[in-house]
């Protein structure tokens, strides 16, 4: 019997092998030629073994529940080799309309007809998806019209040499300013989930054009920096699909946990900036390892939920909650976006609208584990619609539907938790990328290192009421503990600064 499974395996992974290399090194395919959307039971899902489960992880599929007739099944988009494997589970399921692309090409088709405007002056919430030439105006007008509070950059390119745009929106945009944590918003890492980058276009001209007279906004771009990427995957969006240009899923292309042997969470890893990685990927990367990102968030569609950390498990077994050591505290951050948008929180499928990654469905590779784990930055997965390239007239709704949410997420990075500059107790200079950690048998909860800012000394931790003893450590300097008190109903962060006494 052993000998019969190992041969199975072995023969899966032949046929998941093979279908990589031939999907992947053909980059001129087109979404329609080998994109379907199929949907079978969820009960055939949790009926594979060890062994189906890690191959059907490894194709990238995301699976989105759907309830017909009060019967669940899963829904996802797949390409030849997921069709391939699928079959060779023997699992029954049927293919249905992808209506999505064929409303994203038929939209793309129309367009190409009408009179372009600057996107920049579009109404707030415009029934209107934007193309990658509309984003490239769209950030020239910003950088022209919001000079007061906004840079636009360019952190790279994608597979298919399109410029991957960021907006830094703070009060003081060309310096790093103490007291002010950073935050990130990144969107439409999947080409063909559109609505988060939509929303994300329209949260920029948001901020810019009510700072002067909304005193909501400006105090967070007075005390936040905040840094906003529409768009992950140009390449994707522009034909219609999830992979970027060379066909690969951004969402599985990141360092993992469980792809490395004797990984310590509790240590920081050594970054991987392998040229194997997507440019998009390793782009985000590096801007990510650059600055000291504490909050964010990546916007995906196809449901509609709140997920957080951590996405994999050693069992590779899905249904069944991976929790870090944040636990508790992830499920406030999911909590805080779902409670502002009534449909996510009032959802059937999942309770409250939010949900640990592994219950859900396990997935490798993922942006949001590697922010968690590798730069220490706390980071959600936003589902926001069940259809992930809607009609242009329904993009209103969403904005309307996931505004607040933006914006109250945002204001916890800088109300909830401590802040301070970890500094040298003999000269008090600030001291750059020190260590701190929390001792978990000593504190109300656990949680995940973190460090503080490399170029000016400051650290920012989320945490929930209670009680906390946390470590210090750098360079050339004396571990130091100190006792934190996070209050109840706190709406300010607690100020502690942690000064380190030199080993001479």
């Amino acid at each position: 019997k052993k000998t019969f499974e190992m041969n199975s395996f072995i023969f899966l992974f032949c046929i998941f092998v093979c279908g990589v290399f031939a999907v992947q090194h053909d980059a001129s395919l087109d979404a329609s030629e080998f994109e379907q959307v199929v949907r079978f039971p969820l009960s055939a899902l949790q009926s594979l073994n060890v062994d189906q489960t890690r191959l059907l992880a490894a194709l990238s599929l995301d699976m989105h529940h759907r309830t017909v007739n009060s019967t669940t099944f899963v829904e996802t988009s797949v390409d030849q080799l997921a069709l391939k494997t699928l079959r060779s589970f023997n699992v029954k399921f049927a293919v249905v309309p992808n209506i999505d692309y064929e409303y994203a090409m038929k939209y793309k088709k129309q367009k190409s007809h009408r009179k372009r405007s600057n996107p920049y002056d579009h109404e707030e919430g415009a029934p209107i998806h934007h193309d990658n030439d509309d984003v490239e105006n769209f950030m020239l007008a910003v950088r022209d019209q919001c000079a007061h509070i906004a840079r636009v950059s360019v952190i790279g390119e994608s597979a298919l040499g399109t410029k991957l745009f960021v907006v830094r929106i703070t009060d003081n945009p060309d310096i790093d300013e103490h007291d002010e944590p950073e935050f990130k918003y990144v969107g439409n890492m999947h080409g063909d989930e559109v609505v988060g980058r939509e929303l994300l276009l329209n949260l920029i001209r948001y901020l810019c054009k009510n700072y002067e007279t909304s005193s909501a906004v400006r105090t967070l771009v007075d005390e936040v920096d905040l840094y906003i990427m529409p768009t992950m995957n140009p390449d994707g969006y522009a034909k219609g699909r999830r992979s970027n240009g060379h066909n690969v899923d951004l969402n599985r292309d990141f360092p993992d946990q469980y792809d490395l042997p004797d990984f310590e969470p509790s240590q920081q890893p050594e970054f991987d900036f392998s040229e194997s990685r997507q440019p998009e990927t390793l782009a985000v990367m590096r801007w990510s390892r650059s600055r000291n990102f504490i909050l964010s968030a990546n916007l995906h569609g196809g449901s509609i939920v709140a997920n957080y950390p951590y996405d994999g498990n050693a069992n590779h077994r899905s249904g069944v909650d991976c929790p870090t050591p944040d636990h508790k505290l992830f499920q406030r951050l999911a909590l805080t976006y779902a409670s502002q948008n009534p449909e996510m929180h009032g959802s059937n499928e999942f309770s409250r609208g939010i949900t640990n990654g592994a219950r859900w469905y396990v997935l490798y590779g993922g942006m949001q584990d590697w922010n968690y784990l590798w730069t220490g930055d706390m980071e959600l997965t936003i589902e926001l619609s069940y259809r992930k390239w809607p009609d242009a007239e329904d993009l209103p709704g969403f904005w309307q539907s996931n505004k607040r949410s933006l914006l109250a997420y945002i204001d916890l990075v800088r109300s909830t938790g401590v802040r301070g500059i970890v500094r040298n107790a003999d000269t008090q200079e600030p001291i750059g990328g020190a260590f701190c950690h929390i001792d978990a048998s000593t504190s109300t909860s656990d949680g995940h290192w973190w460090r503080s800012d490399q170029a000016t000394g400051d650290y920012f931790r989320v945490l929930l009421p209670g009680t906390y003893n946390v470590h210090c450590d750098a360079n050339g300097y004396r571990s130091k503990a100190v006792r934190i008190e996070i209050p109840d109903m706190q709406k300010r962060q607690l100020v502690v600064n942690i000064d380190l006494i030199p080993d001479n």
